[in-house]
């Protein structure tokens, strides 16, 4: 008999990995510049900026971080996905 993992919703799949890469390009990071007394917003790309920090490392601190963000979007998105499909199961068993 198979048992079910309280974790098996943090197993890969192709439309989890699709949606986390799709957040991650979206420009969900920004930041105000005061150029010439004028403020400038400056919008960028969680996987810009991971991959800028893995070019010219300037410390470990910044590359956790979006790590870090990055496992926050993909286990977001499962729970989302466990609760769907949960809600989904419910609505089929009483019809």
């Amino acid at each position: 008999m198979k048992t079910k993992s309280f974790f098996g919703f943090f197993k890969p799949s192709p439309l989890k990995i699709l949606v986390t890469f799709v957040v991650l390009c979206m420009p969900l990071l920004y930041e105000q510049l005061v150029y010439n007394n004028e403020v400038q917003l400056v919008w960028y790309r969680p996987l810009s900026v991971f991959a800028s920090y893995l070019e010219k490392p300037v410390g470990y601190f910044p590359l956790f971080l979006m790590i870090g963000l990055s496992l926050v979007v993909y286990v977001a998105f499962s729970g989302v996905l466990v609760g769907a499909s949960r809600l989904l199961h419910k609505k089929e068993a009483i019809a």
